[in-house]
């Protein structure tokens, strides 16, 4: 409820919004109870009445397509609120997790799309606008308030755009030839509770969810304090066991130290996957130009902690007690006196506490110059490191994760902080990308997915709001800063017949395929064997564009993936019959790969495929006489996939026995 004493408008809406065409516009606001409230936008006018709230809402007729309109609110004072450059068009909600909220670049170095710079770089959209809504959490209730201003999406705005709202985005700006609106709505790592409203579960009956509401509800509002003491503990332990923690030989921070026997890593990079202190040094040559000056040392974004030297001394710290210690951007200062021509040591002791922890920044972001800009020195690439300390995780135990660090994963929480604000905003549709953190729960999944498409259907009072997600894509172990082998996924053939969580939630997703207005996404080929976030979204983005285009503005022909219709046995083969499959399918190189087909001795075997002339697909194999199911891509990571329908789009996993 807002303060009917502050004329303003709820603050989703600014200026370069775009408005959704073809459905009445409303504008919400406060004022003065019973205060007589005016509005005109794009030669249209509206008159209002404050209610004993002191909330509004002024009504615009329906309009096509167009802009750039102006947007006046008056007030009985005279006081007017005034809002620029809005277009009507088509609005849609991107929201889920990680996937969806990967930008399209950013100094990051695990986290951009491919060729994101590039393409952010070159970004000139003057249709596309965008809002990156912040990220806020409500346990109790719903909040209506989101502060995000709308952007036009260009070379100077565009980078930190999610990279497949903004592929979908331009795809569909390409196809309709109207403006296009994005809210911009994730979290990164959440499940799919947090995104479901209270109602929804009380709805359904739901006594899984309502339990869990009622548990967190019930949290000590004063737990944080309690969470500090919990975890200034652990890190009293952590450091008390380390056997070198109070030991005077520093002469690691010296230039003289001979390091020849250290580990040589390529900073940036990750430093520890376990609770770890380890020393790092690097010999740098300061040339004359920068020699007795003041110098910035830029180190990017480290996770988490760093003591930091500079020939021997201090010059800069990161501890547990600075302010998101774990996000806090390096930037320390070293004095003129210390900094000479020729050699000099740069010696860091670094500090992990939890899981994945080292120099997030690309190496461009780390380097040393001279106050005034004028003379910089990169000092990315080869340094010595030792570690110091690991932690026995049996006498320390993890790091504990705590109440009031994962809220965002609570049920309801994001709903009421970051999707209630906008369900007065008309869109035409949705996009969603969110599964990994449900990858266990995939039974659970077929519950909750349509139960949220439901909710927001309902809090939109639109039941024909479109909706289009991302099939997870393939992926195996989340190492993106270490990649051993390239090939592995060349040695886990025989998991195609053996499946397992990942394959399941992409299976659990399909379930809302019946419902109508849905479509879905095939990225199984998009993936990353070593990474949870695959960089190719442009691909992920198109796919989702050409499903929606067809949902909403009835494009014909096919515009989806082959799902697997039926089977037939015909002997010692298999015949697999599709639907958008009508034109064909094709594939690289010599053979077709990804399928296994068993008999009901669950003997298995990678099975041989071809293409017949009706279109379906023949699996077989020698070593499989009496076959009676099929499988394909039905593991985490399936390896080298190659077989595509005539359009273009990767055949969906399946499994024949489900």
């Amino acid at each position: 409820m807002g303060n009917s004493k502050n004329f303003s408008l709820r603050s989703i809406y600014s200026d370069n919004m775009v408005l959704q065409r073809n459905v009445p516009i409303k504008i919400y606001g406060f004022a003065e109870i019973n205060e007589v409230i005016t509005g005109s936008f794009a030669g249209n006018f509206a008159e209002t009445c404050a209610d004993k709230n002191g909330e509004f809402i002024l009504v615009f007729p329906a309009m096509e397509a167009g802009g750039e309109y102006t947007l006046e609110v008056k007030n009985s004072k005279n006081q007017i609120i005034k809002l620029t450059n809005i277009l009507l068009g088509e609005v849609y909600l991107a929201s889920g997790q990680s996937n969806m909220e990967m930008p399209l670049w950013s100094k990051e170095c695990f986290w951009k799309s491919f060729n994101g710079k590039e393409v952010a770089q070159k970004a000139n959209h003057p249709q596309i606008r965008f809002v990156l809504v912040n990220r806020r959490i409500e346990l109790d209730e719903p909040t209506i308030e989101n502060t995000a201003k709308w952007q036009v999406m260009s070379s100077e705005t565009a980078a930190p755009s999610s990279a497949i709202a903004y592929y979908f985005a331009k795809e569909m700006q390409k196809q309709l030839n109207v403006p296009i609106g994005l809210i911009e709505n994730y979290w990164g790592g959440t499940p799919i509770e947090p995104w479901i409203s209270e109602d929804a579960f009380k709805q359904n009956n739901d006594t899984i969810g309502l339990e869990k509401i009622a548990e967190h509800r019930a949290v000590p509002k004063d737990i944080g304090k309690e969470c500090q003491q919990l975890l200034q503990q652990w890190f009293n332990k952590f450091h008390e066991l380390n056997p070198l923690n109070n030991c005077q030989n520093q002469e690691w921070k010296n230039l003289d130290f001979d390091d020849s026997e250290w580990e040589k890593v390529n900073i940036p990079t990750v430093l520890s996957y376990v609770p770890q202190i380890r020393q790092l040094r690097k010999v740098i040559e300061i040339p004359a130009e920068m020699a007795n000056k003041n110098l910035t040392l830029s180190l990017g974004l480290i996770n988490d902690c760093d003591t930091t030297y500079f020939n021997g001394e201090l010059v800069g710290k990161t501890s547990i007690d600075t302010e998101k210690f774990n996000v806090h951007i390096r930037e320390y200062k070293i004095p003129a006196k210390l900094v000479k021509t020729g050699k000099n040591i740069l010696a860091i002791r670094y500090e992990n506490y939890l899981a994945s922890g080292g120099f997030r920044y690309d190496s461009e972001y780390i380097y040393l110059a001279t106050e005034d800009g004028k003379f910089k020195l990169n000092i990315s690439g080869e340094w010595a490191v030792n570690t110091e300390y690991t932690a026995d995780l049996e006498k320390i135990s993890v790091r504990p994760i705590l109440m009031t660090e994962d809220q965002q994963n609570w049920h309801t929480t994001l709903y009421n902080g970051m999707i209630h604000p906008w369900i007065v905003y008309p869109i035409r549709g949705v996009i969603w990308y969110q599964g990994c953190s449900n990858g266990s729960q995939y039974e659970r999944y077929k519950t909750l997915f349509p139960m949220l498409i439901n909710d927001w259907r309902e809090k939109w009072n639109n039941p024909e709001m479109s909706f289009n997600f991302v099939q997870l894509s393939a992926f195996f172990k989340h190492t993106p800063a270490r990649r051993p082998d390239e090939n592995a996924w060349k040695n886990i053939e025989p998991l195609y017949a053996a499946g397992d969580g990942y394959a399941n939630i992409r299976e659990a997703q399909m379930v809302v395929l019946t419902m109508p207005k849905v479509g879905m996404a095939v990225s199984i080929d998009r993936g990353d064997y070593y990474d949870i976030h695959p960089a190719h979204k442009e691909e992920v983005g198109y796919r989702l564009a050409c499903e929606e285009m067809r949902i909403s503005f009835g494009k014909k022909g096919i515009s989806a993936s082959p799902y697997y219709k039926e089977m037939k046995v015909e002997g010692d083969k298999i015949k697999l019959f599709f639907d958008n499959a009508d034109n064909g399918f094709k594939f690289d190189g010599d053979k077709i790969n990804g399928f296994a087909i068993g008999d009901d001795e669950d003997n298995w075997a990678v099975a041989e495929v071809e293409i017949s002339e009706d279109n379906s697909l023949v699996a077989s194999s020698p070593s499989i006489k009496n076959p009676s199911r099929v499988r394909y891509a039905f593991c985490a990571y399936p390896g080298d996939l190659n077989l595509y329908n005539q359009e273009g789009f990767p055949v969906c996993p399946f499994r024949t026995d489900k």
